[in-house]
């Protein structure tokens, strides 16, 4: 294979640690396995477990496995020296034992081998995801319920918070592991006192005062801030009595304190600059020109707006920390006794989590250095490889640092720009400082900038939008490096395609102007309308042959269903989008991040336990019986629910009770089937139930007959498989386990299921890594989980409570904790950061054609989401509405489609399609009958 420049340089450089900055595309994973061969090639000494090579999961280090194997075959036909050979052949048997794998199982390695200085069982186990989580919940309601009785200092809490805010909390913070652990370790005493609240504060104080130093000093450096002061200072009134020049005096005697006081002095000034300014007043003919009176105006507006845009300089410690802080105090008390708890009921059962691993395998680093010199003396490792650099956690890298090994053999690949799994603790800055040591440490860093993905033209356009988008406004932010295609583009069409929804502008959401206006259609309808237009665009696409991709040579071909991929920022909506896809009769298979709990057939069957673990539950009894399950009409299960009768299940045993005739049987198949599996209830585990109940009704086969037949089946399968793991709870337990884990929404795929020639929808999360012909970046104006935390967190600078939610005073004159807002505008910071690297992912996973859409609701066009950094790339705005922009070299074909008219003609085609299913029932009366019957529909349909 021809190697370009930079990826010979990362695969040959030795004697010096490498850091190889890899975009998309660039041939990471080639490079990977050439330099894992060419060690192996160079010393002959080595064997394969000399090399330890950590990838970011374990279908990466399957996939690396398979791609060695191969090149070792390769060599081993190729070559003609016996010793060679043999030894080749030796490199390859030893493949399945090699030490290519996660960090997690790294560490599971080091524990197992050194169970004595890591004071643990070296049989212990890795606990699964779900199984810690009830763990986690039940060490913290055990920890609860023992503050409860002992009347401990810390049950003060519950003046301040909900059981459910402390629960939730607690759980947050031992779920993160060495991160929320490092936030509370400044807060844990040896007893909670009020001096705990006090240290809390004084620490809150102190942080915020150095943010605020650092953003005073950043300001006044800057070039736009020298350029205002300049005319300030040099453009004097000819009056001193003009209000104008009063408040510039003014304004210049503050900037005179801010330039040469200390820090707190600095702050002051900078806070009463920005709240004297004031614009009005002063006279054209009190100054040399008009020029000069508008460019003080202009001067000192701008000068006022730097020190409001900087708002960390406006916060102030207040009687709302010191609430806030009592509050911190009792709960780090009562994280310290929970997290103990948890660790002893893991130990118990000899098992650790992830976070145990990373924990427990630094900790016996730092303590045991003759451990570390083992590794690092080339005793038990001779090169350290590690991929996807960018996601690593400080706790990670503090690990694989004490390995690497003294011989320079450390490799790191990744790509700042890639950075996208902060809630699992990745944290970009730890790619950013290991390129800071690599090089003042005299290493090598290469950047591999050609993509072999995609073709030139789309090339183009990243590179002409990601500049833009790149803006490095924090810490947290990384620069935009360029990129090389490889590919020639197939044809001369646009390679860019960007569709938006918009609406009327007059349009109103009141009913007062509906008779004037068309009314506003909310964020729900307008995803409905994209999906629906995403479904027609697709079909088009196919039936016209509007789109070529390439094929495995390259050369151009119709697209078909299974080229493309639509890519969702979160997966909380995936269901507006594939029911489209299904109504247009498009194949589609989804490939979730989370949802698995929400899926209607797991909805199905937790209904199911749900009634068995309760009888007198109704409306679980009533979503089963008209669930595939036993496929009760709408008209039976209201025959059953108008009788006079309190419990669904007690009409269900009355045989008086008359159904249709073509009803009959399917009424008289749910009452023994349930019957016969009320029995079973307490005598065997829920998993045992579950079998039972899926083989007595065929629900299985009922499924199978269903759209995406195969992928429900194999989610119920899954399920019944989790349920094993929870064979110790009752039947009443694991109702409460699967509700939590579907409220909590704890990362659950759905089970996978290739399915060639299909639509995949998936998030852009599990799309890394993953490339296709087209990729429909969709629901570009979402803004993200609005929801409001009651917790802020950082690892660095300890965690802060929102003094101001549900439970708290919200009145508009009480202040908010200063802390919580300083942390927010951290986790803030790092949030926009991402969501810039998080497009760019999507982006970039496009072999031969992008497409991206959004509708603008309460989004405007130049919001802060993916649509608007997109179009200010582009340099247009809504009002413009161009159809085509062109970009260096190539264009983008922009579709406007108004929502007004979309929406009318879909309602138009729904009442002429009802016409035709009228029922002879009034609807009036129906609708009245069903609110008797099932009262608590009328809270859900309000």
């Amino acid at each position: 294979m021809k190697w370009t420049a930079a990826q010979r340089e990362a695969i040959d450089t030795r004697g010096r640690r490498v850091l190889v900055s890899a975009g998309a595309g660039s041939g990471k994973t080639r490079v990977l396995v050439e330099r894992f061969l060419k060690l192996l090639e160079e010393n002959p000494d080595w064997q394969v477990a000399d090399i330890v090579a950590v990838t970011f999961t374990e279908k990466a280090a399957r996939e690396m496995v398979a791609r060695i194997r191969r090149e070792i075959r390769s060599r081993i036909e190729q070559s003609l020296d016996p010793d060679e050979r043999r030894r080749w052949r030796e490199h390859r048997n030893a493949l399945d034992s090699s030490r290519i794998g996660t960090i997690h199982a790294l560490c599971a390695s080091l524990l197992r081998a050194h169970p004595a200085e890591a004071a643990l069982d070296p049989e212990f186990e890795v606990s699964e995801e779900i199984e810690a989580a009830v763990l986690l919940d039940t060490a913290i309601e055990e920890t609860l319920v023992e503050t409860a009785r002992l009347q401990a200092p810390e049950l003060e809490i519950f003046s301040y918070l909900t059981a459910h805010q402390i629960r939730s909390t607690l759980r947050a913070l031992i779920a993160q592991g060495e991160s929320g652990r490092r936030a509370l370790s400044r807060f844990l005493r040896e007893e909670s006192t009020p001096q705990d609240a006090a240290e809390i504060l004084t620490f809150w104080r102190n942080t915020l005062t150095s943010y605020q130093i650092e953003a005073a000093n950043l300001l006044l450096e800057r070039s736009a801030w020298h350029s205002e002061v300049a005319t300030i200072t040099t453009l004097v009134a000819l009056k001193s009595d003009d209000k104008r020049e009063q408040c510039r005096l003014q304004v210049v005697e503050l900037l005179e304190v801010a330039a040469f006081s200390d820090d707190d002095e600095r702050i002051k000034a900078l806070r009463e600059i920005a709240h004297c300014i004031n614009l009005r007043g002063g006279s054209i003919r009190n100054w040399a020109s008009a020029d000069e009176f508008e460019a003080v105006k202009i001067a000192l507006n701008n000068l006022r707006q730097f020190i409001r845009d900087e708002k960390v300089l406006e916060l102030e410690v207040n009687e709302a920390d010191a609430q806030a802080a009592e509050v911190v105090a009792y709960l780090a008390r009562l994280y310290d006794k929970t997290r103990a708890r948890f660790q002893q009921m893991k130990n118990a059962r000899a098992v650790l989590d992830f976070n145990d691993l990373e924990e427990i395998t630094e900790a016996m680093l730092a303590a045991h250095p003759e451990v570390c010199q083992l590794y690092q003396g080339g005793e038990r490792l001779r090169a350290l490889m590690i991929d996807e650099f960018q996601d690593t956690s400080p706790i990670q890298k503090s690990i694989l640092w004490k390995l690497a090994p003294a011989n320079q053999e450390l490799f790191i690949i990744g790509d700042a720009k890639q950075s996208i799994y902060r809630f699992r603790g990745a944290d970009v800055t730890v790619f950013q400082d290991a390129r800071h040591e690599v090089e003042s440490s005299g290493g090598c860093v290469v950047g591999m900038d050609t993509c072999f993905r995609t073709h030139s033209r789309l090339i183009g356009f990243v590179n002409h939008l990601f500049p833009a988008v790149f803006t490095v406004e924090s810490r947290y932010d990384t620069p935009y490096e360029k990129m090389l295609a490889n590919r020639a583009a197939l044809h001369e069409q646009a390679s860019v395609e960007l569709h938006i929804i918009a609406q009327n502008p007059n349009a109103e959401a009141d009913e007062a102007s509906a008779t004037e206006a068309p009314e506003k259609l909310n964020a729900m309808q307008l995803r409905d309308l994209e999906a629906r237009l995403m479904a027609r665009r697709i079909n088009e696409i196919i039936h016209q042959g509007e789109v070529l991709v390439g094929d495995e040579r390259n050369a151009p071909r119709r697209a078909a269903y299974g080229d493309f991929a639509l890519l969702f920022q979160a997966s909380t909506h995936f269901d507006i989008y594939e029911q489209a896809l299904a109504d247009a009769e498009i194949p589609y298979v989804t490939i979730a991040g989370r949802g698995f709990y929400a899926r209607q057939e797991i909805t199905d069957i937790s209904n199911l336990l749900a009634f068995l673990a309760s009888p007198i539950d109704n409306l679980s009894l009533a979503s089963v019986l008209r669930s595939p399950m036993f496929a009760w009409s709408d008209e039976t299960l209201l025959r059953l629910r108008l009788e006079p009768i309190a419990h669904l299940w007690t009409a269900l045993g009355d045989d008086s009770i008359t159904v249709a005739p073509d009803q009959l049987a399917a009424v008289e198949f749910a009452r023994a089937t349930l019957t016969h599996l009320r029995t079973l209830v307490g005598r065997v585990s829920a998993a045992q139930l579950l079998t039972t109940a899926v083989r007595e009704t065929g629900y299985l086969a009922t499924l199978m007959a269903l759209p995406n037949g195969e992928r429900r089946v194999a989610n119920v399968e899954k399920l019944i498989e989790q349920t094993h793991q929870l064979a110790t709870l009752t039947l009443a337990e694991v109702v409460e386990r699967i509700q939590d884990l579907r409220f909590r929404e704890i990362r659950e795929g759905e089970a996978t299921i290739e399915e060639a020639g299909a639509v995949r929808l998936m998030t852009v999360h599990k799309s890394k890594g993953l490339e296709f012909p087209i990729v429909w970046i969709v629901d570009a104006t979402y803004g993200g989980n609005t929801g409001k935390s009651l917790l802020a967190m950082h690892s660095d600078f300890g965690i802060a409570l929102d003094v101001r939610a549900d439970d708290f005073d919200r009145r508009k004159e009480t202040p908010r904790s200063a802390a919580f807002d300083l942390l927010r505008r951290l986790e803030a910071q790092m949030d926009k950061a991402e969501k810039k690297r998080l497009l760019y992912v999507a982006a970039t996973r496009a072999r031969d054609h992008l497409m991206i859409s959004g509708s603008l609701g309460r989004a405007k066009l130049t919001g802060e989401h993916w649509l608007g950094r997109l179009a200010r790339a582009l340099g247009f705005d809504e009002e413009s509405r161009p159809n085509q922009v062109e970009y260096g070299g190539s264009k983008v074909d922009v579709y406007w489609h108004e929502a007004q008219a979309f929406e009318d003609a879909r309602e138009r085609v729904t009442a002429e399609r009802q016409v035709e299913d009228l029922s002879p029932m009034d609807a009036a009366d129906f609708r009245a009958d069903i609110f008797r019957a099932f009262p608590l529909l009328r809270r859900l349909s309000t």
